[in-house]
This record gives C-alpha cells, structure tokens and sequence, in this order.
C-alpha cells in the first residue's frame, strides 16, 4: 500500500516542536495538510479544480490528564497520523491529489480552546438565528466541524514567536543575511526555516528590545526593489502558520539552516 509520506528528517521536526512555547492550560497547538494551486500547472489546475487553496486534515495537538505523552510525542504522532493512505486525500470530485501541491503548515503559537469556544458560540448562535428566517440554512450543520476547526485556527492564545516570512527567491538572500545580522547584534535569539518559496524567521518574542518593525520594512523594500512587486515580499506573518521544517513543500525539503 502507497502512503502520502512526507516527513522527510524527524530531527529537523523534533528541532521544531523543541522551539515552541509549553502548552498551559486550556492551550493546544494546530497543524494543517494544504494543497495549493500555485504549485500546479495550468493544466492541472483545471484538472484538480482547487481553487486558491484547500486546507484540510485540521488536527490539535493537546495534552491532557489522562495521557503521560510527552508535547513531542504527542506532536509527533499526530503528523504521523496525517500520512495517510494514497486516495487517503483527494480533491472536491474525488480525485488523488499530487504530492507535488501539498504542505504540512502548523501554528507557532499556540492557541486558546475558550477562545475558540467562545467564538463558535456566537457562530451558532448566529446559525440559529439565520433558520428563523431561512429554513435552509440549516443545512450548514453539516460543516460546523469546519467551522469550530476555523475558530480553533484564528484563537491565538499567547505570541511567543513573530515570524518573518521573507518570500522572495534564494538569489535574495544577502537581504536575509543583513536582516540576520542586524537581530544578532540585538541578541534576539531566532531560528531560520528554508521553504520552497523563501524563508522564514521566527523570533522569540521576549528578547526583542526594539522596534523591529523598522527592519522589516527596510528588508522589504531592499528586496521589492531588486525583484519588483510581483510575488516579492517580506513582512510579518500575521497568521503565523509556517511549513514545517522536516516536512515536504510541494516536494521540497522544508528545513532550518544557519547563517
């Protein structure tokens, strides 16, 4: 039997999960399959019909009292679970989707279960209200899974890590490496993940002593104007989900690497 394996280094995921702040609480951690249309031909998009993207395979990764897991265990397993079967994903029409589109993306920060409770609440409430008036929207029962995954998704609960998402091509990477230099001057401890389109700097949050934003902005308009608008950018992440680092991209090696 075929499976859609694509965890490539478990190293590099242990590395990952080992930089991510402790769960507290009522916290837990989301990850996420996507298949994403830019990484298909024209053809193919036709063909498997995504549309922009199509996230699926919304998992948590939680602890609670009746398991003596540890965080790595239990967020290891949960991608290991995620491997399924070929025809284990397909798209909208049933059709196996390629491993050529997929990522493995995860939040790293983690996210709050009341919040997310909180705005489901008032979703359903709202659903409830919407049948008073039109019986058939009742119908949208049938994805309140997708709707409390949604929640749980957008429910930030702690900023731990702000992550800066250099997307731009690999000959760009002196405005990296200036970036880089520039927060080790600063002692911001960080980390560096190489992704098919770019890279990612994640920042730990509480050793950052100044207005970083400024660096940012100047990394971003030293890159725009080398490469222009088109797909070229560097900014702060604002839904803070990255690949994986030991997951495939698309078929690339998702990975962390020093400079």
């Amino acid at each position: 039997m075929e499976f859609h394996k694509f965890i490539h280094d478990e190293s590099q995921v242990k590395k990952f999960i080992s930089i991510l702040a402790p769960l507290k609480g009522d916290e837990q951690y989301f990850v996420s399959m996507s298949a994403r249309n830019k990484y298909l031909t024209d053809e193919e998009r036709k063909f498997y019909g995504l549309g922009r993207t199509e996230m699926f395979a919304r998992k948590l990764v939680k602890k609670t009292n009746r398991n003596d897991m540890t965080i790595e265990q239990l967020y290891m397993r949960t991608l290991k679970m995620m491997q399924v079967s070929e025809g284990g994903y397909t798209s909208r029409d049933g059709k196996n989707l390629p491993t050529k589109c997929m990522v493995v993306y995860a939040n790293v920060n983690p996210v709050s279960g009341f919040k997310a409770l909180k705005e489901f609440q008032s979703k359903i409430s709202s659903l409830i209200f919407d049948t008073c008036t039109d019986p058939s929207a009742i119908l949208r029962v049938q994805t309140l899974d997708t709707l409390l995954m949604n929640c749980y998704q957008r429910a930030r609960s702690v900023k731990y890590l702000i992550d800066i998402d250099f997307d731009m091509p690999d000959e760009g990477i002196d405005v990296l490496v200036k970036f880089i230099k520039q927060i080790k001057e600063r002692e911001v401890e960080h980390h560096i993940i190489k992704t098919r389109s770019g890279f990612h700097v994640l920042m730990k949050r509480d050793t950052l002593k100044f207005n970083y934003t400024e660096l940012v902005k100047e990394a971003n308009k030293k890159a725009v104007g080398r490469f222009g608008k088109d797909h070229i950018e560097v900014a702060i992440n604002t839904n803070e989900m990255v690949p994986v680092p030991g997951t495939m991209q698309a078929d690339f090696p998702v990975q962390f690497i020093e400079i």
